[in-house]
């Protein structure tokens, strides 16, 4: 027989991941078929417009339905995809949300979870694209950080405590804008969770 504390951790987390696929929680139903042993008996996964979601524990794989590109995240983030859209500029951008695990804020009480923003185009929109979000963002040009995988990068102000990057990747068919943003204290704490994400930025699939 197995073990009855595995057992019953087994059930909770299927518990839990049923829960939050019936409130729309990104993944929660892909981590739910992962967990239930007929999975055949849940409902199909919903489709998220734009991407394809997969989940390869402990990872989920996140990628353009067109096959430009793509990220990987670990399942304990919360990934809100925006899906593909026209947006002010004029340029069809796909966007994904992704926040990390709560940590403790520099000089101030409490916890938050820092936010990455991955925006893609196409690369014939490249200019206008890469300017628009940088604008949003408030930020320019600064050296790239030792620990950090290729691209070009970007930095501004802690504003109000609130610490900004982002880098800029091109790929074959997409440039990727991907901004990192998180109060002092959780900045600094998940900012090694950010470098393993950027590293999977990739053509067609993520590369992790």
């Amino acid at each position: 027989m197995g073990n009855p504390d595995i057992q019953r951790t087994s059930r909770l987390g299927l518990l839990v991941a049923i829960a939050a696929a019936s409130v729309g929680v990104t993944g929660a139903d892909r981590v739910a078929r992962a967990l239930y042993p007929h999975p055949e008996q849940l409902p199909q996964p919903a489709s998220i417009p734009g991407f394809t979601l997969s989940l390869r524990p402990p990872l989920f794989n996140l990628a353009s339905d067109d096959g430009s590109w793509g990220v990987c995240y670990p399942y304990y983030f919360m990934a809100a995809p925006a899906g593909r859209q026209r947006i002010a500029n004029g340029v069809l951008t796909e966007v994904v949300v992704l926040s990390t695990l709560f940590a403790p804020d520099k000089g101030q009480p409490g916890s938050s979870q820092a936010t990455i923003i991955l925006t893609a185009a196409p690369v014939a929109d490249s200019a206008k694209h890469v300017t628009t979000w940088l604008t949003q963002l408030g930020l320019t040009p600064t050296s790239a950080p030792p620990e950090s995988p290729s691209g070009a990068w970007f930095a501004g102000p802690a504003t109000d405590g609130v610490h900004r990057i982002a880098v800029v990747r091109r790929l074959p068919q997409r440039v990727v804008v991907i901004a990192y943003i998180g109060l002092g204290g959780t900045f600094e704490t998940n900012r090694p969770h950010f470098w393993n994400v950027l590293r999977t930025v990739g053509p067609r699939s993520c590369a992790g």
